[in-house]
């Protein structure tokens, strides 16, 4: 059984949130089989540089989509195993789909 624990950051619960750093809740979708089997809400730590990606890390996120994120956030993920997407906008279970599809890409620069 293939089993994936994405992460969005978020304020409503549907849409992703353009603020990594700073959102209120990270919705974890539990997927298998390429089918979402459950949903979780994590409220992220304080908005200190390095703790949320040390937050998803520790909470053995897969995958991690999202809005613009700094370089070097999307280095640590990336040098901890978790598979970033940044960039992006849109309602989270349109953005996982298209991921599980291999259509979705990163788009856009870095933010600073």
């Amino acid at each position: 059984m293939n089993t994936l624990k994405v992460a969005f950051p978020t304020k409503d619960l549907i849409l992703l949130d353009s603020q990594f750093y700073g959102c209120k809740n990270f919705k974890i979708f539990t997927i298998e089989n390429n089918k979402i089997v459950g949903t979780t809400l994590l409220t992220p730590p304080a908005d200190t540089h390095g703790e949320v990606p040390e937050f998803l890390v520790k909470e053995k996120i897969d995958v991690c989509i999202s809005g613009p994120i700094e370089e070097d956030t999307f280095k640590f993920l990336k040098e901890n195993e978790v598979d970033v997407v940044y960039g992006v906008r849109g309602v989270m279970v349109d953005l996982i789909r298209i991921y599980l599809n291999g259509d979705l890409k990163s788009l856009g620069e870095f933010s600073n």
